[in-house]
């Protein structure tokens, strides 16, 4: 595909693919080890540690690691372009550090409020070391973006899965620590990709400050702050709600649901993020720069309903599996958090208009407006359906941020993007899932078999409703046979 390096855009995509699915595998390799070894609470307790971890983080970031990338290319000369990712690694550094020292003076406090004793106090402090690591292991992610180092990702995100994979088995397993031994695992994990990382950027980059950049960056990644705070803030407050009108079973369950659900993030959705947001920069000033994006939204819109399709009908085995039978009651969230994921996945892309003509502050009123409804949502729906209100809520509050990113930008930046056969994608995957849901239970085996006919022939289903084209099959055929030429040597 050679319009505009759209091929170059999906290789890289492809790659980020492959390293978040190596990141992101450790959690699920690890899962029977942690249903085994974590009771329903102590699994939920974990989600809350994560939960203080995402907000205290979203302050902390100051959107950085995006401006970071979006000032990069505001520079032609390399020199320029270095002193954007130092000056922002050094300024991550320089208030996040003092920051977590200040917060760890109400580690007591902070443990009663949420666990109701001030046995998980010390913990806190394990939380504060692994996001400093990771804000700051970002901003040189961010750099490999603009870079296109998608290679070099792939073998940070592999070094970090095999020792989250060994540490864990052994603070988990062997030591038997508990939730602790989970956060003591994965600060072992991020510091060795804080470190590989950070090697290449000092390495490349240097360590100079510019304070003007630095201006400028703040002035454009401020807006970010809020919005990043508020989508952080709504995604734990179902957990925080839950947590205050029933136990930490419901948290568990809940976060594990989130889990399965959170797949369509980590395998689709962040890899196309990453690369999708240095690209659509490239491409900004090409005459075809519309036709680029409805082509990159079509693909995106099939690719996650396909995904979708395969999550939703294989998540009910993988937990029979792979969990103890306490955590199975997860199940029937699954399928509309799946569903949330597709809706909401789509904003990203519709922030087009608004970042190419620097209107970022446009996304403060949509995030306001779709937060007010969503913290409305929770506080009726949590306390009379539980995990369900929550998920209800969640997808809500997904089509709600979404209709209003699309329409504010497309007032700055028409983009005509072909809804129609985004519609019939999603309504494949939808007709499909119900349809499993009427068939009768039956053994795992038989179960597996059916359900992968159903996910081969919902191409096929693609393809029939006009989702995907002829050259379109013919088209990732090719590009996935050079991939894995390239990625999976056989032979000699």
């Amino acid at each position: 595909m050679p319009d505009n390096g759209l091929g170059k855009f999906f290789k890289h995509s492809a790659v980020y693919a492959v390293g978040n699915a190596a990141n992101r595998a450790g959690s699920f390799l690890l899962l029977p080890l942690y249903t085994h070894f974590l009771s329903v609470e102590q699994y939920g307790s974990l989600e809350l540690f994560y939960v203080v971890s995402g907000v205290v983080s979203s302050v902390l970031s100051v959107g950085l690691a995006h401006a970071a990338l979006r000032f990069y290319f505001e520079y032609r000369e390399p020199a320029e372009r270095n002193k954007v990712i130092s000056t922002c690694l050094w300024t991550t550094a320089l208030y996040s550090i003092p920051a977590v020292f200040l917060l760890s003076r109400w580690n007591a406090t902070l443990s009663v409020w949420i666990f109701g004793d001030v046995s998980y106090a010390g913990a806190f402090n394990l939380v504060y070391a692994i996001l400093v690591l990771e804000l700051m292991r970002q901003i040189g992610l961010a750099y490999f973006r603009a870079r296109e180092y998608s290679t070099l990702f792939v073998v940070v995100s592999l070094l970090q899965l095999v020792l989250q994979v060994a540490c864990n088995v052994y603070t988990v397993g062997v030591r038997k620590m508990g939730v602790p031994g989970v956060l003591t695992g994965n600060l072992l994990c991020v510091f060795a990709g804080w470190l590989f990382v950070g090697a290449v950027v000092v390495k490349e980059c240097g360590l100079s400050f510019d304070g003007r950049k630095m201006k400028s960056i703040f002035k454009y990644s401020y807006p970010f702050l809020f919005t990043t705070i508020l989508a952080v803030l709504l995604q734990n407050l179902d957990r925080i709600t839950l947590r205050a009108y029933f136990s930490l079973r419901e948290v568990g369950l809940y976060a594990l649901a989130c889990k399965f659900g959170g797949l369509m993030q980590d395998l689709i959705l962040e890899p196309y993020n990453r690369s999708f947001g240095a690209y659509r920069f490239t491409i900004m000033r090409s005459e075809n720069a519309r036709e680029l994006l409805v082509k990159i939204y079509s693909y995106l819109v099939t690719g996650l309903a396909f995904a979708g399709l395969g999550i939703t009908l294989y998540s009910k085995e993988v937990l029979r599996l792979m969990t103890e039978p306490a955590y199975w009651a997860a199940y029937p969230l699954i399928p509309l958090l799946v569903l949330s994921s597709i809706v909401s996945g789509s904003g990203y892309t519709f922030q087009t208009g608004l970042l190419y003509e620097k209107k970022t502050t446009y996304l403060i009123p949509i995030s306001v407006a779709s937060a007010a409804v969503n913290v409305v949502l929770y506080l009726v729906l949590i306390p009379r359906f539980g995990m369900f209100g929550a998920v209800y809520a969640v997808v809500t509050k997904g089509i709600i941020e979404t209709a209003l990113t699309y329409f504010v930008s497309q007032r700055f930046y028409s983009i005509p993007y072909d809804h129609l056969r985004t519609a019939k994608a999603v309504g494949v995957t939808v007709s499909l899932v119900l349809l499993v849901e009427l068939l009768p239970d039956s053994s795992i085996v038989f179960s597996l078999a059916a359900k992968t006919m159903l996910v081969l022939s919902s191409i096929a289903l693609y393809r029939l409703v006009g989702c995907l084209s002829r050259q379109d099959l013919d088209r990732a055929r090719g590009f996935l046979s050079t991939f894995g030429r390239r990625f999976l040597p056989v032979g000699g």
